[in-house]
């Protein structure tokens, strides 16, 4: 599936991969999927700490000012409770699965100290993916791959045995062959944002909401729930173009093709409050 979707980006005279920009990197949500699985069972990261700067409550644990507080992505990101056939690589989860709770991915992270490179490293990826699997057929021939090495500080595999591949360079012919592939659509299941059930929601107008239109004093509404992105506006990767939905309705843009999934969970760190119906 992924190499179908890849091929709309080969040469189809000498195979390979034509130059592609951002705006193609945004229509490869299988590859995208794929990435983020892999992300999912093998983080870089095994631990993200955080230190409590006030004292706080959540839920029913008492959380000390000073304390250091501590998630465990590889842990987290491999429970059945929230990923069916965790321990399973399937990508098609990223179109199926609905209303997974909020932070079940942390690949990068999460909230507004979420790691800024995210959006940069799936560009990155997708780019090296294209040219690769256009250029390339592989095959692992080893009986085994590698285990994760744990023991680092950024995790990689453990050293001492081999992994090998096998490799043919493609034809054109190859890359029309991938374009024809006859594969069944994803039947996806597209998630809706949902107030935090630990908080009580306060209402806004939308003439409310559109006084705070300008860069020092953004809101936007994703969903019919008001957020204010304001702290987020100097780190959004696509600079300035989120205001273009500035003080209105931004749930087109922000579900759009250029957004990984895990913002989804990122926008829920400013939320405000629920659109008053009129």
């Amino acid at each position: 599936r992924m190499c179908k979707e890849l091929a709309e980006f080969g040469d189809k005279k000498k195979a390979g991969a034509v130059g592609i920009d951002y705006e193609d990197t945004t229509k490869m949500k299988f590859t995208e999927a794929c990435i983020q699985e892999g992300l999912r069972m093998y983080p870089p990261l095994i631990l993200l700490m955080r230190m409590a700067r006030k004292g706080r409550e959540y839920g029913k644990y008492g959380i000390p000012k000073g304390d250091i507080v501590v998630t465990s992505p590889a842990a987290s990101m491999r429970l059945n409770n929230v990923f069916k056939g965790a321990d399973s690589y399937n990508p098609e989860r990223w179109f199926t699965a609905k209303d997974l709770p909020r932070y079940s991915f942390i690949g990068f992270g999460g909230g507004r100290h979420a790691c800024l490179g995210g959006a940069f490293a799936y560009l990155q990826m997708k780019c090296i993916f294209t040219v690769l699997f256009n250029t390339y057929d592989l095959e692992a021939v080893t009986d085994q791959m590698p285990l994760p090495n744990y023991a680092a500080m950024v995790v990689g595999p453990v050293h001492g045995k081999e992994t090998r591949v096998r490799y043919r360079r493609k034809r054109p012919q190859d890359i029309q062959a991938s374009l024809e592939l006859k594969i069944p659509e994803i039947l996806s299941k597209s998630s809706k944002l949902l107030p935090p059930d630990d908080k009580k929601s306060k209402e806004f107008t939308l003439e409310e909401v559109k006084k705070h239109n300008t860069e020092k004093d953004l809101w936007v509404v994703v969903d019919d729930l008001v957020f204010d992105i304001t702290e987020y506006v100097p780190q959004h990767p696509g600079g300035l173009k989120i205001l273009n939905n500035a003080g209105g309705d931004s749930t087109k843009g922000f579900k759009g093709p250029q957004h990984p999934a895990h913002v989804m969970n990122t926008i829920m760190e400013f939320y405000k409050g629920k659109l008053k119906k009129e």
